[in-house]
């Protein structure tokens, strides 16, 4: 169970972690164009770069190793055969690693593979989870009667199975060891017979054809563009748009979404599983967003500042859309659990909780991004400061919801014991309102300050 598992878990963050820098170290650019024009093989550059893409694995091959040797110590295995097994196994991922980067990303641009290493990040981890919440597990061995210990239960009992092709290098079936041997040949006799063809090659359309595509993506701009918006909404698309163009954020929505998916199919949907977690991130997430934003515009304030509109139509939507975006998907959380029947009460605390908490987020985090900005584009504020954003933002999430939680679910409570439940989410709201005027106050002051 613990071989298989670890197996499992490894080998997911290494294919993830494998396939996004390979297919953005294969993707286009000016420097692989420069090393086209010199005599090297372009099989040469595609190996390259799958070595470096190994070399950034390192730490997960390390504790990937580590675990394997004190299952081996400890069961008093055979350590080169073990050895050899998990040499077999980096082959076996890499491979397959390499194979899909290669015919991915060598025919797509920068800007797309970095954007889909964020989908593949996200899909691979939960479409384990998924196949393996389908998979038909007994636990009648198991003597289990909790629905929510056997939704977990599953996960683990999936990884002993045959379907788990990640483990059937470590397999004691002849079979599966030897069709993880093939995969992986074949894997590599296909990588070195696409590598000349597809590595690097840029996407060129000639003639008519080429006219012809032009004048239909024309047509489609024409037919899809916007009219014209002045002041706050014309802001609200720019930064609408510069939001959709940015792969960080699609990552800051995802997760949260997916995380909250996650929770409402593993506990059963109760909303007070969704408090924390969910609630938690997604506000935290939320800061990071405003100050993304908010730090886009300040970099560029010379000629923001000469667009013809105020001060608060130019920085409101920056505020304003990280919460709309995080409302919205706090929404089809809960509609996805009313559509699954798992909806309870605690909702209509959550709510105007976490609205009152991604309020203040948003508020911090750009407080925080013109106060203590990055140094990275994708970086708004330092490190300190991200430290006191978690601090609030958390600290404020766990002062109003533990307690909520408590006097939800809870039963059984002396009057001492709700009394101090009651005084500690009512001192999180209060602290919340109070740090909100606050750092909207501090907001306007620096905001009012740029010239």
């Amino acid at each position: 169970m613990f071989l298989n598992f670890s197996l499992t878990i490894f080998s997911i963050f290494y294919m993830v972690g494998f396939i996004g820098n390979a297919m953005y170290g294969l993707a286009r650019n000016e420097e692989t164009e420069y090393l086209l024009t010199l005599p090297i093989d372009r099989r040469s550059l595609a190996l390259y770069n799958i070595l470096v893409s190994t070399n950034s694995q390192f730490y997960t091959l390390a504790f990937l190793l580590g675990a394997i040797l004190g299952y081996t110590v400890g069961l008093g295995l055979n350590i080169p055969i073990q050895v050899l097994k998990v040499l077999l196994h980096v082959y076996f991922l890499t491979s397959l690693s390499s194979l899909i980067a290669l015919l991915l990303g060598g025919m797509v641009s920068k800007e797309f593979v970095r954007k889909l290493n964020v989908l593949l990040t996200l899909a691979l981890i939960f479409f384990y989870f998924g196949v393996s919440y389908l998979y038909d597990a007994q636990f009648s061995g198991l003597k289990v009667r909790d629905a929510n210990i056997e939704r977990f239960a599953r996960w683990f009992l999936f990884v002993n199975t045959d379907y788990n092709f990640l483990s059937w290098t470590f397999s004691s079936k002849t079979t599966l060891l030897l069709g993880s041997v093939l995969i992986s040949i074949l894997a590599s006799i296909a990588f070195f017979l696409l590598s000349p063809k597809l590595a690097f090659e840029p996407v060129v359309r000639k003639g008519v054809q080429h006219f012809k595509d032009l004048t239909m993506d024309l047509a489609k701009i024409a037919k899809n563009r916007r009219p014209r918006t002045r002041g706050s909404n014309a802001v609200f698309w720019k930064d609408w748009k510069l939001l959709q163009r940015n792969e960080q954020f699609l990552f800051l929505i995802l997760y949260p979404l997916g995380f909250g998916i996650f929770m409402v199919l593993v506990s059963a949907g109760s909303a007070r599983y969704l408090s924390l977690p969910f609630i938690g991130v997604s506000v935290f997430y939320c800061a990071i967003e405003a100050g993304i934003l908010l730090s886009r515009e300040t970099s560029q304030k010379d000629f923001a500042l000469t667009l013809p509109v105020r001060l608060s139509s130019l920085f409101f939507p920056k505020l304003f859309i990280p919460v709309l975006l995080n409302v919205g998907l706090f929404f089809v959380i809960l509609m996805f659990s009313y559509a699954l029947n798992r909806l309870d009460k605690f909702v209509l605390i959550l709510a105007p909780i976490h609205l009152l908490l991604l309020t203040l987020s948003s508020l911090v985090g750009a407080y925080f991004s013109l106060k203590r900005p990055g140094k990275g584009k994708n970086q708004p504020f330092d490190a300190v400061a991200v430290f006191i954003v978690q601090g609030i933002t958390f600290g404020l999430a766990i002062s109003m919801l533990m307690p909520a939680s408590v006097l939800t679910y809870a039963k059984g409570l002396s009057p001492l014991e709700i009394l101090i439940h009651r005084t500690i989410l009512f001192s999180g709201i209060v602290s919340s309102l109070v740090l909100l005027v606050l750092f909207a106050r501090k907001l306007a002051k620096l905001i009012s300050g740029i010239k």
